[in-house]
């Protein structure tokens, strides 16, 4: 189990690969379906996209549990440590990152 605020959610999102072979490309479908936000979160997080990214209120601060097999713990993390290698990380990863490699 992984704690994950909105924002924290979005991270991860973000930095899937955006393509892959078949196994890889149904990970990110099950990821998205996971993890990307309802049409109930943007009401009641009143989330906004902007040019900046996105923004939420209050009570998208607050982590929610999500449970994770194996094999997309490893796809996020080997994501993440893609994006290390390439000095691509950002300080908005900094909590996804601790909370997943």
């Amino acid at each position: 189990m992984v704690k994950l605020n909105v924002g924290e959610r979005m991270i991860v999102l973000s930095v899937l690969p955006k393509e892959g072979s078949i196994v890889t490309v149904r990970l990110i479908r099950e990821l998205i379906s996971k993890l990307g936000a309802s049409a109930k979160d943007f009401d009641e997080y009143e989330i906004k996209q902007n040019d900046g990214g996105i923004t939420f209120n209050e009570k998208g601060t607050i982590p929610i549990e999500f449970s994770f097999n194996e094999v997309e713990v490893e796809l996020v993390r080997k994501s993440l440590k893609e994006l290390d290698s390439k000095d691509k990380l950002v300080p908005d990863m900094i909590s996804v990152w601790e909370k997943f490699c």
